[in-house]
């Protein structure tokens, strides 16, 4: 397991006994925030005195797996919760080092580690991801290009607005300039040579400022029409494309701890940017066909060949564009050929000749327009059915010291 360690030489020194791949130690509070944004790690751990260990936490605050560590029961007790409130975990020492040195048939749960496993099953069945239980990263994707992905991104991001709810949409289509996105939105490339920010300014983001809305908001671009929906563009020049899985990493940190949900437009190609976003980043991904037998072939075979990476398809809702019920078969064999569950009807947008006829003036999306076709009528249901009030249970995927027995999520 790749850690990062944080602490004083009382600290440090403890755990270089234990078995772990230390990545980086941080001596002191500032050296931690230089570490945190070259990722590469699986958790981090706090061991300064409690209120130092405290301030760190809430300037790294939103950081994923960090656990502070305590050295007796009393700082446990007496500064556990504000840990949890935090973001953190709160570990004595002691339990830390005997899930490490101690043979499986001597691993005793000591009472802070039961006050941590009924504290995370609490807020977990209260809060499985966002903080009204539905999925806080929502990646858009089609295996194809054409089929509707950049448009159901764009209504889904204004309908989820709508709701009340903060939501951030991003263009990570690392293959295709422009901002494809950002034009539903009537945000198009500059002519005069200046444009817009866009992602790939995230990797001038100060490490240690994340929490700062004032700098962030200089990132991002308000739309108008929708208040509480901000965008980050597509980069207008070829040379900018062929970004990574970390810049999208480290702007969605930024970004998923200020706004209530966070939507990836993704690129139609199965690149490792978007297996590593499957894989670590979405809680729920909306996975794009139609009724086109190409089309169709291609989402299999796409799933096909990312079967062999450990991406959990639950996590993925078939949708099937397009759909014209007088010539198409039924959807249901559609989604079975592709090879996942369709959730409904809701899950099937109608082939819209309105839409169509009027694609110029729908193509900017407004509160006016929203309802005015089937497609936006159905993407309604949709939000309201499949993403606010989602009834199944996402797990939180956990990794090494999180996926031990008192932090996983107990089940039956």
């Amino acid at each position: 397991m790749k850690v990062i360690i944080a602490g004083d030489e009382h600290f440090l020194e403890e755990m270089d006994t234990l078995p772990l791949e230390v990545i980086f130690i941080a001596r002191q509070p500032a050296d931690l925030h230089r570490s945190l944004f070259q990722g590469g790690y699986d958790e981090v751990f706090i061991g300064f005195e409690p209120d130092v260990s405290l301030t760190v936490l809430e300037n790294i605050k939103g950081t994923k797996n960090v656990a502070v560590v305590f050295d007796n029961i009393d700082q446990f007790k007496n500064y556990g919760e504000t840990v949890f409130k935090l973001g953190g975990v709160p570990i004595l020492l002691e339990d830390l080092k005997g899930r490490f040195t101690k043979s499986e048939a001597q691993k005793k749960i000591s009472v802070p580690s039961k006050i941590v496993e009924q504290e995370i099953k609490k807020r977990e069945e209260k809060s499985p991801i966002a903080t009204d239980g539905a999925p806080k990263i929502i990646a858009v994707f089609a295996p194809k290009g054409g089929v509707g992905k950049t448009i159901i991104s764009a209504y889904l991001a204004a309908h989820m607005a709508m709701s009340g709810k903060k939501i951030v949409a991003v263009d990570v289509d690392n293959v295709k300039v422009g901002a494809d996105l950002g034009r539903r939105f009537g945000f198009f490339v500059k002519r005069d040579g200046t444009n817009y920010r866009n992602i790939i300014d995230f990797s001038n983001f100060p490490d240690n400022q994340y929490h700062q809305w004032e700098l962030v908001e200089k990132y991002i671009v308000r739309t108008d029409s929708f208040p509480n929906l901000s965008l980050v563009l597509n980069p207008p020049r070829p040379a900018d494309l062929g970004y990574d899985f970390k810049l999208v990493d480290k702007a969605v940190s930024i970004l998923r701890y200020h706004f209530d949900h966070v939507i990836l437009d993704l690129s139609p190609l199965p690149s490792q940017l978007n297996v590593e976003i499957f894989t670590q980043l979405a809680d729920k991904v909306f996975f794009l066909t139609t009724p086109d037998p190409g089309v169709i072939d291609g989402a299999r075979t796409f799933l096909d060949a990312i079967s062999k990476y450990d991406i959990n398809l639950t996590s993925f809702h078939l949708i099937i564009n397009m759909f014209d019920s007088k010539h198409d078969k039924n959807a249901n064999k559609i989604a079975h050929h592709v090879g996942l569950p369709l959730r409904g009807n809701v899950s099937v947008f109608p082939y819209d000749s309105m839409f169509r006829e009027k694609r110029i003036e729908m193509a900017l999306i407004t509160p006016k327009i929203l309802n005015k076709s089937n497609f936006s009528r159905q993407m309604d249901r949709l939000v309201k059915e499949h993403v606010f009030q989602e009834k199944q249970t996402i797990e939180k995927r956990r990794t090494g010291f999180f996926a031990l027995p008192f932090f996983a999520k107990k089940k039956g």
